[in-house]
C-alpha cells in the first residue's frame, strides 16, 4: 500500500493476504494454538471473495474529502460505539504502533471525561506510520472487536496535516477495589496515559504468544499489603481487578518477571491503555526500562517411593508432539523430550505410576519412555492408544500412562468413549449408536494394574483413569455443559468398576480443565457411591493450585480418589515448578501445568494438619520411641500439614516465633489411618495479649483511645 493520494491498486495476492489475515486474526482470536490453524483455514473461502476486489481503487477523492468523524463521536460514552457498523473517515496523531495496527488520539478532545479521544486502528500488518506522526483514516468500519473499539478495512491511511499539537498524556487513575477495571478506564481506552508509579509483585508470569507479544500481571503494591498472602485467585474477581496487566505490543522491552518477584517502572511512566480478550492492557511505550527485584526458588524434589508405598501422579505436557502446532522441529523435539524428562526424573523421582495428558501420539508416549530409560536410567512401561485427537496433524493429543516395569504390571487398558445426543464435531466412527455422537476429542484411558511392593499381600490391584476434558477456550456455554456430561461418564465408569467389585481402588487423574470446586468436578465425585475424594483438599488453601491464567491460580488438574484408599494416602503435593515461573533451565517450567504427586501406602497411613491462626509456628510429630517423623511450618494463612505418620501415639511438638506464644507447647495424640484434624493448642500474640488485658484493667482509657477525637465545645 501507499499512503499518496492516488487511488491504491492490489494485484489478487494482495487482496488474498488481506482477507486471510482480517478474518483469520477474527476467526482465531482467544483460540488456544492448537486450534488455531485449523480455523485459519476454515477462513480460507471467505477470502476468495475479496479477489475480485484486485485491479479495482479501494478509495475515491471524495472518500478522502468525506467530513470527519471526531475519534470521541466514534468511541461514545458507552462500553460500545454508538456508530458500531458504520463506515467513517477520522483523523488523528499516532501514539504507538503494534505488529498488526495503530492507535491514534485527537489531541484537543472533547473535553467529555466519559469519552475516550482514541481508538486502535487494525491494519492486519504492521503499518507504515510513526508515532507522532498526524494521519488519516479513509472510509474505515467501525467495529467491536471483544468490546474493544477499532476502526477496520480502512480504503486508505493517509498523511494529514490539521491534527494540533502534540499528545498531552493523561494521569491513569489506581485501581480500586470492586470497581471493574473495564468500567473504570472504558473513558481511557486507547489514550496515551502517564502511570505515576508502576511498582507491583508478580501475580501472572510474563507469558509468550505470537510474534514476540509478551504479558505480565502486578498487582500495586499498596494493594499487596491489603489483601492476605500468596495468590490471587480465580473466584476472587474483585482481588483479581486491581491487578495491572503490561504488554509489550508496542515495543517496550518486557522483563521475564516470576510470581513473587516485584517489578518496576521509571516515574511517570508512558504507556497507552488497550482492551484485549476481556481485560485493560498498559501497554509501555519503548525506552522505558522495566525492573526486577527478588529471587524465587523453585521446589524441592519429593522424597522417591519408598518400598511400602506407590506414588500416583497426574502431569499435562503440555504438547509435546511432532505436529505443526506443536514441535515439528526435531532440535525443539528433543529438547522438550530431555526437559520433560528431567522433570520426571528429579523433580517426581521417578513417579511409580504417571498419568499424563498432552502426549501428541501415542509415539510421543513410548519416546519419553525411551529417553527416560536412556538417560535416566528408569525403566517405565508406557501405555496409550489411538484417539480422535491422535491423528490431529497440528496438534495431536492422547491421554498416556507410564508405569515402573519393576512395580507395575498393566493388566488390561482401553479408551473408554461417552456418547451424546449432541454433535461435537468428534469424529470417532463405529462407537456410537445411530442418532449419538462421540462425547471426547481425547477419551478417558481405562488402565487396571497391579502394584507390588512391601506390604501385607504383595501386590494392591488399582484401576487408573487418564483424563483431559473439554478446555474452557471458545464458548463456554456449551464447553461447560459437555464438561458435566463428561463428568457424569466418568462417574459411570467408577460405578460400574464398583458395582462388579465392591473392593475396587480407583483413581481419576488428569486435566479436567475446570476448577476444584466446580459443578463438573463436583458431579463426577457425589454421582459415585460412596463419593470420591479429592486428593488437594488434603492440601492447605494456598497450597491448592496448578495452573495461573490471567494472573488468577486455579486448579484445573485433579487427583479423584475411591474412598477405600482414604486410609492409604501417606502425602498429597503439587509440585509449583511451571504455573508460578517465566522461563526456567532444567525441569523449572517445562510446562504451564504443575505436576500433582500422590503418596499410597497399602499397609495405612495416616496424616494430619490444622489451622495455628499464625504463620512461621514449627510442628514436630515425634513418635512414641522419641523420633521425629514429620515436620512442617505453618504457611501465611496459619495452615500446616504432617504427613506419612505412622499409626501411633505421637506427640507434637510447637515452636512460635517470637512475640507468639503456644499453650501447650506439647500436645500428645492418637493418630489413626487417614487424614484427620491435629489437636490444636492455644496460640495468640503476646502484644495483642497484653493491650486485651490493658482494655479490661482500664476500660475507660482503652474506650478513650479508640474513641474517635470529639470536637471542641464553644
Amino acid at each position: 500500500m501507499s499512503f499518496g493520494l492516488h487511488p491504491i491498486h492490489t494485484t489478487a495476492q494482495d487482496a488474498l493476504d488481506l482477507a486471510l489475515a482480517f478474518f483469520t486474526r477474527r476467526a482465531t482470536a482467544g483460540a488456544p494454538r492448537k486450534d488455531r490453524r485449523r480455523l485459519a483455514l476454515c477462513t480460507f473461502a471467505l477470502a476468495l471473495a475479496v479477489i475480485s476486489l484486485a485491479g479495482a481503487p479501494l478509495y475515491t477523492q471524495a472518500a478522502v474529502d468525506a467530513p470527519l468523524t471526531p475519534l470521541y463521536a466514534i468511541q461514545g460514552s458507552g462500553e460500545a460505539s454508538p456508530l458500531q457498523g458504520t463506515r467513517v473517515t477520522a483523523r488523528g496523531l499516532v501514539s504507538g504502533v503494534t505488529v498488526d495496527g495503530f492507535f491514534m488520539q485527537d489531541p484537543a478532545g472533547d473535553g467529555d471525561p466519559i469519552t475516550s479521544d482514541a481508538l486502535f486502528v487494525y491494519t492486519w500488518a504492521r503499518p507504515e506510520v510513526t508515532p507522532g506522526q498526524c494521519v488519516q483514516v479513509v472510509d474505515g468500519l467501525v467495529t467491536e472487536f471483544y468490546a474493544k473499539t477499532e476502526l477496520t478495512r480502512a480504503a486508505a491511511i493517509l498523511p494529514a496535516t490539521g491534527c494540533g499539537g502534540a499528545l498531552t498524556p493523561v494521569e491513569l487513575p489506581a485501581a480500586r477495589l470492586g470497581v471493574s477495571p473495564t468500567l473504570a478506564l472504558e473513558p481511557w481506552e486507547g489514550m496515551l496515559v502517564r502511570l505515576p508509579r508502576l511498582a507491583g509483585a508478580v501475580h501472572g508470569p510474563t507469558r509468550h504468544y505470537a510474534e514476540g507479544e509478551r504479558e505480565l500481571a502486578l498487582l500495586p503494591a499498596a494493594w499487596e499489603r491489603v489483601l492476605r498472602p500468596g495468590h490471587l485467585w480465580h473466584d476472587q474477581p474483585e482481588a483479581a481487578a486491581l491487578l495491572t496487566y503490561v504488554n509489550n505490543r508496542l515495543g517496550a522491552d518486557l522483563p521475564e518477571a516470576s510470581f513473587g518477584q516485584v517489578v518496576t517502572g521509571p516515574p511517570g511512566l508512558l504507556a497507552v491503555v488497550d482492551y484485549a480478550f476481556g481485560k485493560v492492557q498498559v501497554l509501555p511505550l519503548p525506552g522505558q526500562p522495566l525492573t526486577v527485584t527478588g529471587q524465587v526458588a523453585p521446589p524441592l524434589p519429593v522424597a522417591p517411593a519408598a518400598a511400602d508405598e506407590y506414588t500416583l501422579c497426574s502431569y499435562n505436557l503440555n504438547g509435546l508432539g511432532r505436529g505443526q502446532a506443536q514441535l515439528p522441529d526435531a532440535a525443539a523435539y528433543a529438547a522438550a523430550l530431555a526437559q520433560r524428562g528431567q522433570t520426571l526424573a528429579q523433580m517426581l523421582q521417578g513417579c511409580t505410576i504417571i498419568a499424563l495428558q498432552e502426549t501428541g501420539t501415542p509415539g510421543d508416549a513410548a519416546a519419553l519412555a525411551a529417553h527416560l530409560a536412556d538417560v535416566h536410567g528408569l525403566d517405565y512401561a508406557a501405555t496409550a492408544l489411538w484417539g480422535p485427537a491422535s491423528a490431529d496433524s497440528d496438534f495431536p493429543l492422547t491421554n498416556s500412562l507410564l508405569t515402573r516395569r519393576g512395580r507395575v504390571q498393566v493388566v488390561a487398558a482401553t479408551l473408554a468413549q461417552g456418547c451424546s445426543a449432541q454433535d461435537y464435531g468428534v469424529q470417532d466412527p463405529g462407537v456410537c449408536a445411530a442418532g449419538l455422537y462421540p462425547l471426547f476429542a481425547r477419551p478417558p484411558l481405562v488402565a487396571q494394574l497391579q502394584v507390588s511392593g512391601d506390604w501385607p499381600g504383595g501386590t494392591a490391584a488399582l484401576w487408573v483413569i487418564g483424563n483431559h476434558w473439554k478446555s474452557k477456550a471458545g464458548d463456554e456455554a456449551v464447553n461447560a455443559v459437555r464438561r458435566l456430561a463428561q463428568a457424569k461418564h466418568v462417574a459411570g465408569l467408577v460405578q460400574t468398576l464398583a458395582q462388579a467389585d465392591p473392593a475396587a481402588q480407583v483413581v481419576v487423574a488428569g486435566d479436567l480443565n475446570d476448577y476444584f470446586d466446580s459443578p463438573p468436578v463436583r458431579a463426577l465425585m457425589q454421582s459415585v457411591k460412596p463419593p470420591l475424594l479429592h486428593a488437594l483438599a488434603y492440601l492447605p488453601a494456598l497450597d491448592r493450585y496448578t495452573y495461573i491464567y490471567n494472573g488468577a491460580a486455579q486448579v484445573l488438574d485433579h487427583l479423584l480418589l475411591s474412598a477405600n484408599l482414604g486410609p492409604q494416602v501417606a502425602a498429597v503435593q503439587v509440585l509449583h515448578l511451571n504455573a508460578d515461573f517465566a522461563t526456567g533451565r532444567g525441569p523449572v517450567r517445562g510446562s504451564d501445568h504443575d505436576p500433582i504427586l500422590l503418596r499410597i501406602r497399602p499397609g495405612g497411613a495416616a496424616s494430619a494438619g490444622g489451622n495455628l491462626g499464625f504463620a512461621q509456628i514449627a510442628v514436630e510429630a515425634i513418635s512414641a520411641g522419641g523420633v521425629r517423623v514429620a515436620a512442617s511450618v505453618s504457611d501465611a494463612a496459619g495452615e500446616y500439614r504432617l504427613w506419612g505418620l505412622p499409626v501411633d501415639t505421637l506427640t507434637l511438638r510447637f515452636h512460635a516465633p517470637p512475640g507468639v506464644q503456644v499453650t501447650p507447647a506439647t500436645l500428645t495424640w492418637q493418630a489413626a489411618p487417614g487424614y484427620q484434624p491435629a489437636p490444636s493448642p492455644q496460640v495468640y500474640h503476646r502484644t495483642a495479649r497484653a493491650a486485651a488485658a490493658l482494655a479490661l484493667v482500664t476500660p475507660n482509657l482503652a474506650v478513650q483511645s479508640l474513641a474517635p477525637a470529639q470536637p471542641a465545645q464553644p
